[in-house]
């Protein structure tokens, strides 16, 4: 009885929660400075938490010179960034929809956020956004859209509850990972 009550309570929030995204539409975060102080905590904690999952002493320099895709980020690349500055040499991020805005001033407020908290390596934006790769993909289609191989890390935050069908977005990803390639997904339940 107690466990029904409960499965219906969440059918009942899920449909609400649809029901608001189908009147108001997606709304994604805004990048006031005020507001990027708490993407920068948010996208902090993430890092963390994957870095976490890894199973080395110095997990920062584990991922330098690494390629990396993050698949779903959301409606900033704060984590790009970030990832980036810890020495990353290539970031993917792949979406099904347009949710973030990568461009000059994002970065540049992004890093401002960033100074304030770790030692940024470069303060050129261009450097950030020559790294930093953004594909929307409807299908989610890696073999064509995304000319990267040799992956060597794949991070997913709470998206891959979204994919239709895991199995095909596993074998897209596999053609793009090099042989060791790691893949940390935080999956919402």
């Amino acid at each position: 009885m107690k466990n029904r009550f409960f499965y219906f309570m969440g059918i009942f929030f899920l449909l609400a929660a649809k029901l608001k995204q189908i009147i108001n539409g997606y709304s994604p975060r805004s990048h006031k400075i005020k507001d990027l102080n708490d993407r920068y905590e948010y996208n902090s904690n993430v890092i963390k938490q994957w870095m976490k999952y890894l199973d080395h002493d110095d997990k920062n320099h584990l991922i330098e010179n690494k390629n990396v895709i993050e698949i779903g980020p959301g409606s900033d690349l704060g984590i790009g960034i970030t990832l980036i500055n810890l020495g990353v040499k290539n970031y993917y991020a792949i979406d099904t929809i347009r949710l973030a805005n990568p461009n000059k001033k994002f970065i540049k407020n992004y890093l401002k956020i960033l100074n304030k908290n770790t030692p940024i390596k470069n303060n050129n934006v261009n450097y950030y956004k020559d790294r930093l790769n953004y594909l929307i993909s409807k299908d989610f289609d890696l073999c064509s859209d995304m000319e990267l191989k040799n992956v060597d890390y794949v991070f997913s935050q709470a998206s891959m509850e979204h994919w239709t069908d895991v199995e095909k977005n596993i074998r897209e990803i596999s053609t793009k990972a090099k042989n060791g390639c790691i893949f940390v997904a935080e999956v919402d339940l």
